[in-house]
């Protein structure tokens, strides 16, 4: 980590981290990675979660697949796909078959994750923020299971190494894998599809005349603080103090 650090290898990680989050059933991988990049992205769900708080959970994401099945069967990348984009979120999706080398697998995570000098004096929050997801085979790594998904905190360039946020914290925490491994785990067939599996980079931006990310998190914050305020009038109905 303090590798990574030192190689400006963190750009999402805080990002990421602070919207950490367990998945809620065993197949919700998919949905529960979507989730944790939709919150860090600052997507405005445009509807409560609870009391006055708009924030992204599973069950919000009801669309392209049944959640009932979900829970059965999980999702596939294009499925994953079809569900970002329902969100108003850009994906830009990547088979690791013929057509994709681990270089440019390399490049997808640098770009997520490796802040330049120029983004580091210029970006705000949310703004440029990238967050790559892969979708992969536990089996390469020697893990139990076999399809996944997860998003990549961090990159460290000295080892060459990728760090997974793994959902599935019931089962394994965030843990470094070589790069070359993840490319590899990325291959294997899906045989629900008949395609390989692969990584996705999502991007958020505005809609013409709504807020920015940046913006939405901070109308977010100032509901927050509204109904922290609203619990100091005696007159007023109880409101909850934390999330």
């Amino acid at each position: 980590f303090q590798s990574a650090m030192e190689g400006n290898g963190l750009k999402s990680f805080f990002h990421l981290v602070e919207q950490h989050h367990t998945q809620t059933e065993p197949a919700f991988c998919g949905i529960s990675t979507l989730v944790l990049a939709l919150n860090a992205l600052a997507v405005d769900p445009g509807k409560h979660w609870k009391g006055p708080w708009r924030w992204y959970e599973e069950k919000m994401l009801n669309c392209c697949m049944d959640l009932e099945e979900i829970k059965e069967n999980g999702i596939t990348l294009q499925t994953f796909r079809c569900m970002a984009l329902c969100q108003g979120v850009s994906v830009d999706l990547r088979y690791c078959d013929e057509t994709t080398s681990l270089d440019d697998f390399r490049r997808a995570v640098e770009e997520a994750c490796v802040e330049t000098q120029q983004q580091d004096d210029d970006s705000e929050d949310e703004e440029g923020l990238q967050v790559l997801i892969v979708s992969y085979s536990r089996k390469v790594l020697k893990q139990t299971g076999d399809g996944h998904f997860s998003p990549i905190a961090a990159y460290d360039k000295q080892s060459d190494s990728v760090l997974i946020l793994d959902t599935a914290r019931f089962k394994y925490g965030a843990h470094w894998v070589p790069t070359s491994l993840m490319f590899d785990a990325m291959k294997p067939i899906d045989k629900s599809t008949g395609r390989s599996r692969g990584f996705a980079l999502l991007s958020f931006t505005p809609p013409p005349g709504k807020n920015s990310s940046s913006e939405q998190s901070g109308t977010i914050d100032q509901q927050r603080g509204e109904s922290l305020v609203d619990t100091t009038n005696s007159n007023a109905k109880p409101q909850p103090t934390s999330i």
